[in-house]
């Protein structure tokens, strides 16, 4: 019988079977909890509940899925990596954005190709979070590809040389750099700017 939260009263049966979802918050916010060994009835309370969810193999599989979304957010939190994500729906819920969008598993591609990126999502799912991921890494990779492609195909880098202000050795002339920058937008390569002391 629960003695805690929105359910007290309600057996663990019950709760399992009407509102799994808030079974599974509680036993991780449970087995978050320190365990100071007391024998205070709602902490025993606490521990009967937390072991009879884990007797079910698809409870425990399912706590053991909200531990591996947890440690993944983490990671992304701290790598600033959205890709470190987990997919957390349909089979590959267990394999991260990254590992799915850099895959060269033939049905993984597949399904990033042909299913994801051309569906149309709902708004903030979770499948349309990771189709902005896979479209914005595209972009990326469309833009260095581009930039690459560019570079390599371009002759030597143009120099750019004046002569310094009699008045000022740090002052460079305005027409010069806006040449650069223009010959730099209209060509799509590096260039050097060369400043010659007279």
């Amino acid at each position: 019988m629960m003695m805690m939260m929105k359910y007290r009263g309600k057996a663990f049966r019950w709760l399992l079977e009407n509102d799994v979802g808030y079974a599974i918050g509680l036993v991780s916010s449970i087995e978050r909890e320190a365990d100071s060994g007391s024998k205070h009835p709602l902490n025993v309370n606490k521990r009967k509940f937390v072991d009879y969810v884990r007797l079910f193999p698809a409870m425990a599989a399912e706590l053991r899925f909200r531990e591996l979304q947890d440690a993944a957010a983490t990671r992304a939190k701290s790598s600033g990596d959205r890709g470190d994500q987990l997919l957390e729906f349909g089979k590959y819920r267990l394999k991260s954005w990254k590992d799915m969008y850099e895959s060269t598993d033939r049905e993984i591609r597949t399904y990033v190709d042909k299913f994801i990126i051309p569906k149309t999502c709902m708004p903030g799912s979770k499948m349309d979070q990771f189709k902005q991921y896979c479209i914005d890494r595209r972009a990326g990779e469309a833009t260095s590809t581009s930039l690459q492609s560019k570079t390599r195909h371009s002759t030597a880098p143009a120099t750019v040389t004046r002569p310094l202000d009699s008045d000022s050795e740090t002052d460079i002339d305005d027409e010069a750099i806006l040449a650069a920058v223009a010959e730099f937008e209209k060509k799509g390569r590096c260039l050097l700017l060369t400043l010659s002391y007279k």
